[in-house]
Formats: structure tokens, C-alpha cells, sequence
């Protein structure tokens, strides 16, 4: 119920201010639109924020057509992106080296290429806003990383192109500050900013 009842309320909402009175007047165009929604930053859902989305809804239809409330279900006919494997590679070291090259060609700011440098010494999106200055041992060539709920923390190692880079942007930047954030909500604008910025 906790997981689900966000989504419900966000629904219930959307559906009240697109007309239905009552889960009995939502139409199948009110339950898609929901479905394919714009985000809360504006942007378009992928396949598995309209999955979600349709499965929530799904279930609040299917347990109101239990309780007498609803008959019918106006999610069925909707169609959202196939839940596939993504199929991952490693990059090559041309894409690597691009990678860099751009994140350096930012020169109003290091940010990007410590961002990058982080990212190859395998921090994930929740860690590369967390990194503070007092987690980089650039004497041994490691980042100390956070972990998060799918990863464990760990000392991880990095590329002699990312301490350089590293020791470029600390000389930027307070003794006590994010490497590569510069927010007060490392967790959830960390983030996001890690992930516009990668």
C-alpha cells in the first residue's frame, strides 16, 4: 500500500481535474493520459514510469471491481513500452576517451570531468553526488563510494586520468565540499544532477 498509494493519489487527482467525478467516470483516454503523463520535471515517462503507472492504476480498478465500486477497467486497451532487457557493453576506449574530452571541454568548470572521472572509477548516479573531498584518497588513486541500496560502499579505484583531473578541480573547491555537487540534497538532487551531467 505504500508503494501504491502515491501513484493512486497522483491519479485520483489528475482524474478529478480532467473531469471524472468517480473512478466510474474515468474514460480509457483519462487512464492513457495519466499513463503517458509528463513527469514532475517536466520531462516525457519512460517504459517503466508508465508501467508502474499502469499496473498502480490497474490495481486500484481491479480492487474497486471487487468491492462493488467499478465494473470495468479503463487501463486494459492501454499499451506501454514492452519490458525488455537493456542490453549493456562496456564502453570502448575511443568512447571513453570522447567521453572525457567532452566532459573537459566544459572549461568554466571542472564539475563534469570530475563527474565523468568518478563514473569510470564506477560510482553510480546516487554515489556520484554524495562524493565528498574527504572520500578521495588521490595519494593511492581511490574514491570511497557510498553504496546505496542495490550497491554495497567501497573503496574503488581510479584512472590516472581521473586524479588529474581530480586534484585539478579540488584546487576549486572547500576541504569539506561535494566533488561534484553543488546542492544542499546530495541523495535525491544528487542524483538527478549526476544524471543530467553524465
Amino acid at each position: 500500500l505504500n508503494r501504491v498509494a502515491p501513484t493512486w493519489s497522483r491519479f485520483v487527482s489528475f482524474a478529478a481535474a480532467s473531469g471524472a467525478g468517480s473512478l466510474d467516470g474515468v474514460t480509457p483516454d483519462i487512464a492513457a493520459a495519466f499513463v503517458r503523463a509528463r513527469t514532475a520535471d517536466g520531462g516525457a515517462p519512460g517504459g517503466p514510469t508508465m508501467q508502474n503507472r499502469r499496473t498502480n492504476v490497474r490495481l486500484l480498478f481491479r480492487t474497486a471491481r471487487r468491492l462493488g465500486i467499478v465494473d470495468g477497467d479503463p487501463t486494459l486497451d492501454i499499451i506501454v513500452p514492452a519490458r525488455g532487457s537493456k542490453v549493456s557493453r562496456p564502453l570502448t576506449d575511443a568512447e571513453i576517451g570522447l567521453g572525457r574530452d567532452a566532459s573537459e571541454w566544459w572549461m568554466s568548470s571542472q564539475r563534469f570531468a570530475a563527474m565523468w572521472a568518478l563514473a569510470e572509477a564506477t560510482a553510480r548516479g546516487a554515489e556520484l553526488g554524495a562524493v565528498r573531498v574527504t572520500d578521495l584518497d588521490l595519494a593511492t588513486g581511490r574514491v570511497w563510494l557510498s553504496g546505496g541500496t542495490r550497491v554495497v560502499a567501497r573503496w574503488a579505484p581510479l584512472t590516472e586520468w581521473g586524479v588529474s583531473v581530480l586534484k585539478r578541480h579540488m584546487a576549486t573547491i572547500g576541504s569539506d565540499d561535494f566533488v561534484a555537487y553543488r546542492g544542499n540534497d546530495p541523495g535525491n538532487g544528487g542524483r538527478i544532477s549526476a544524471a543530467s551531467a553524465v
